[in-house]
């Protein structure tokens, strides 16, 4: 390789690291990655925050001889900022938020206001777009953060991985942060976040069910069974549900929906209509078996799922309008659409509990078994 041609590589190389960062893999031992954040309400009434976090030593990652790779710190502080600095007075390696996957908050602190904590992490130059938050039931965050991972060597990469199975899973609700601040700016302090808990002897992350707010506070919490009542308005639905007719048990599986949601306005009167399709395939039949190459059975079992889940849509809208009277099903973000100078003279959160809804479900079995 001539002189040139070698100069030419090089200067290519070298600016190819300024773009990408690659600098940064060189210094990676000589900083802290802050990975995972827990926040609570403090215990000492002097200060606001008590605050968890999970650090990686990237030293561990891959030795064999540790079974995690983490460092876990507890702080209190009046603001998170000062809780930072605090930390750094512990740690002898710079402090990053560039790594920061998740933020956990424990119940007492989701029921303030969320604003407040969504200013520091907005702010923050470090912090991604994608950051999960996960809400705590009946613990403090700091509970999960000190629990160990089953499967990887810190938790964040475990809470993310559960974030991730989503798709297959239809008892969950999950956001990054800027989704959740996005929503609940939408509608007035109102909606939905992915909740998080511990088993009885705090040794396993659970998630799926969810924490209601209004006003930008958690008033309260959905189960798992709820949130995928839910889902056949708001999520993918990737349900399997069971049907009993007569003697029979029969499990459906689906793997594609569609939601329309159409506002109507008539003589001052607001309503809905939410119209559900379901795709999926029969996964087991048990006790009294259907003759499937029989169209009569095929078309009675569509229709028994079909009931079900209108009755489970049904039931989480009666869930949103009686018990919690809040509108987390975002049905005021389809009425504005349709009607947005009507919306403006609406008092939404007074008419919501008296709306009527009327729910319609096709279902149509597309494949029997396994068999993709």
């Amino acid at each position: 390789m001539n002189k040139g041609r070698f100069k030419f590589c090089l200067s290519m190389l070298l600016l190819f690291c300024l773009l990408t960062g690659c600098w940064d893999v060189l210094d990676i031992s000589k900083r802290a990655f802050i990975t995972a954040i827990g926040l609570d309400r403090a215990a000492d009434p002097e200060n606001k925050y008590k605050v968890t976090f999970e650090i990686v030593n990237p030293f561990m990652l891959n030795d064999p001889n540790y079974a995690t790779a983490n460092i876990v710190q507890t702080v209190e502080g009046d603001s998170i900022g000062e809780i930072l600095e605090v930390l750094q007075a512990r740690i002898n390696r710079p402090l990053s938020l560039s790594h920061l996957r998740v933020l956990v908050i424990g119940e007492e602190q989701a029921r303030q206001d969320f604003r407040d904590v969504w200013d520091f992490f907005h702010r923050h130059r470090d912090v991604q777009l994608r950051l999960r938050l996960l809400i705590v039931q009946g613990e403090d965050a700091k509970d999960i953060i000190e629990t160990k991972p089953l499967f990887d060597k810190y938790l964040a990469e475990e809470l993310v991985s559960l974030t991730r199975v989503k798709p297959l899973l239809s008892y969950a609700n999950v956001a990054s942060i800027h989704e959740v601040y996005r929503r609940l700016a939408e509608s007035d302090g109102r909606g939905l976040v992915s909740r998080t808990i511990l088993t009885k002897d705090d040794s396993i992350v659970i998630h799926h069910g969810g924490g209601v707010y209004n006003n930008w506070k958690l008033i309260g919490w959905l189960n798992k069974d709820e949130i995928q009542e839910i889902n056949w308005i708001l999520g993918n639905a990737n349900a399997t549900i069971d049907t009993k007719i007569g003697e029979g048990i029969y499990s459906f599986n689906v793997d594609k929906k569609s939601c329309m949601i159409k506002p109507f306005y008539e003589n001052q009167q607001v309503s809905f209509d939410i119209m559900i399709k379901i795709d999926g395939r029969l996964l087991q039949q048990q006790g009294e078996h259907m003759d499937m190459t029989q169209t009569g059975n095929i078309i009675k079992l569509q229709d028994a799922f079909s009931r079900n889940v209108k009755s489970q849509t049904e039931a989480a809208i009666s869930e949103a309008q009686k018990n919690y009277r809040v509108d987390y099903l975002c049905l005021d973000s389809s009425f504005q659409k349709h009607f947005p100078e009507v919306y403006k003279n609406l008092d939404w959160e007074e008419i919501f509990p008296n709306i009527p809804v009327n729910v319609s479900v096709k279902t149509n079995i597309t494949r029997f078994g396994l068999a993709p």
